[in-house]
């Protein structure tokens, strides 16, 4: 009896180191992980010395026993080690890194991604695990960038900084030139930063209007778009409506929907611009609801009042002069204004966007006419070949709702193929799944105009710098030195000893600031309305 439950006792002992030995997969340091958050999620344990950077969608197991649990009921093999593990639902994948001695080698299935590498003596092994199919696609580019971003040793990033960070402070500044400077001369510390830089340039010197600056950047920009094909550039040239007769047929295009959607590139103001010039086209058309995606939270209620403005609490994007612009025309022509933008936790962007955009439109009053400007590629009707569903997508799936999708990015880099300002293309003219998953395409080769004023008044660079140039519309300060949250109607940057014609409306006036590189004033000054 007593050799009896001797052995129970011994086989309870054993079996229970067997379960734990298979179950305690995680690091010993893995408590001392810091997972900081901005537009990227940074990974960091100093008592490794490890670095790497990831999506800000994915979410990451802190506890360690949640995390051995979650190991265990994988259907294969874990090795030990494993310093970080995380997942995301769109896409649906998970991830892992792990960390071994250098000759250490473990087998993991065909179906994983699996990317290693050997450094200060320690073997870092990255592996990805698809949760669908076309999963396997995104979880190999992002893999491969937290991958390429790991840095491990004295030189890893103890302190996290980005060019988000140079943005972040001068969100709530209109001291574009200053925040351009800092951009300019912040130090980029692989590819991918220098991408997010080069975008955060544009962004700044487009808000500054037509300069040379942004002029050198949208070269740069444009550089990388690779060699044009010849049969896209044969059907462009020779199947394109451009001129005003491609605005007509956008309005025309328009007369058959209850919801027109737009795209723009953020640091395009032109395209902005397309929109100011379709506006009153599209009030005639019973069009009465503009929908855009860079308002911010609630920020559509404050435009819908009465004497309602743009400021800078009003979007990111809003602040640029174009933008400013559009808003005050629809307000004018008594377009009412959505805001659509989702936040929501654990629901996916395009099905946020999607629900609110419905309930603020539709849901409200089923014969809505909506004009929507959205960034990029949320207006794709398809599902993209890896399985992704944009707004327009999703919007049409869900509420039946067919869009007409007219697209300004999807041909940026042939614009120089048009001789003309438009040149309006049908998608399905194309064979790229892409470009067919619009309804339209357009290349936009306008010049912005410094057409928001009745006169012009010359102003001279007196200041021995370059420097930016402000104006404001006197009814929104409420006093001449309440400048500081509200967005120029106009800015532009002036050279030394340049002279240049500011636009003013003679019945109003305006403030004309001047910033130095810095961010200080120089002057300011009102330009009186003259007399009725």
């Amino acid at each position: 009896m007593l050799f009896e439950k001797t052995l129970s006792w011994l086989v309870g002992v054993l079996t229970m180191g067997v379960l734990l030995g298979c179950s305690n997969r995680v690091h010993k340091t893995f408590k001392y992980n810091h997972y900081v958050r901005d537009f990227h999620i940074h990974i960091v344990n100093d008592t490794q010395q490890v670095y790497f950077r990831s999506p800000a969608d994915i979410v990451y197991t802190t506890n360690k026993r949640r995390l051995n649990r979650l190991l265990r009921h994988l259907d294969f093999e874990v090795e030990k080690g494993v310093l970080v593990y995380g997942s995301t639902d769109f896409p649906p994948y998970a991830f892992f890194l792990a960390l071994s001695g250098p000759k250490d080698t473990f087998d993991y299935p065909d179906s994983l991604v699996v990317l290693d590498t050997i450094l200060k003596h320690q073997r870092f092994r990255f592996v990805g695990i698809p949760r669908a199919p076309k999963a396997i696609y995104a979880l190999e580019a992002d893999l491969r960038d937290m991958f390429e971003s790991l840095e491990v040793g004295e030189g890893y990033r103890k302190e996290i900084s980005t060019v988000m960070d140079i943005v972040a402070r001068y969100r709530s500044s209109n001291a574009y030139l200053a925040a351009l400077e800092a951009i300019r001369d912040y130090p980029a510390y692989d590819k991918q930063e220098e991408w997010l830089k080069l975008q955060m340039e544009l962004t700044f010197a487009s808000f500054l209007g037509e300069n040379k600056e942004y002029d050198a950047l949208w070269q740069k920009l444009q550089s990388h778009g690779g060699t044009p094909d010849t049969n896209m550039v044969h059907t462009i040239q020779t199947r394109g409506i451009t001129g005003e007769a491609a605005l007509d047929t956008i309005l025309s295009e328009a007369r058959g929907h209850k919801l027109v959607m737009f795209n723009e590139n953020h640091y395009a103001p032109r395209h902005r611009a397309l929109l100011v010039r379709l506006l009153q086209g599209l009030r005639k058309e019973g069009f009465n609801t503009l929908a855009l995606e860079a308002l911010g939270a609630g920020q559509d209620s404050v435009l819908n009042a009465p004497g309602g403005f743009p400021t800078l609490a009003t979007g990111f994007y809003t602040r640029e002069q174009h933008y400013n612009r559009l808003i005050h025309t629809a307000r004018r022509m008594g377009f009412r204004f959505v805001a659509y933008e989702s936040q929501d936790a654990g629901i996916d962007r395009e099905v946020g966007q999607a629900v609110h955009l419905y309930d603020k439109t539709f849901g409200q009053d089923t014969a809505s006419r909506v004009v929507v400007l959205a960034g990029f590629d949320h207006i794709l009707e398809r599902e993209t070949k890896r399985g992704r569903r944009w707004l327009a997508k999703v919007f049409r799936d869900k509420y039946h709702i067919d869009p007409l999708t007219i697209s300004q990015t999807h041909l940026d880099k042939y614009s120089h193929q048009a001789t003309r300002e438009y040149t309006l293309l049908k998608g399905r003219y194309f064979k790229e799944h892409r470009l067919q998953s619009v309804d339209l395409l357009l290349l936009n080769n306008l010049r912005m105009q410094q057409d928001m004023g009745d006169t012009m008044r010359v102003y001279k660079n007196s200041f021995g710098e370059e420097v930016q140039v402000s104006l404001f519309y006197p009814e929104e300060l409420k006093s001449r030195t309440d400048y500081y949250d509200k967005v120029p109607y106009f800015a532009t940057l002036v050279e030394k000893n340049q002279r240049i014609r500011l636009p003013v409306l003679k019945h109003k006036g305006a403030y004309i600031l001047v910033l130095d590189r810095k961010g200080n004033r120089l002057s300011l000054q009102q330009i009186a309305p003259e007399p009725e």
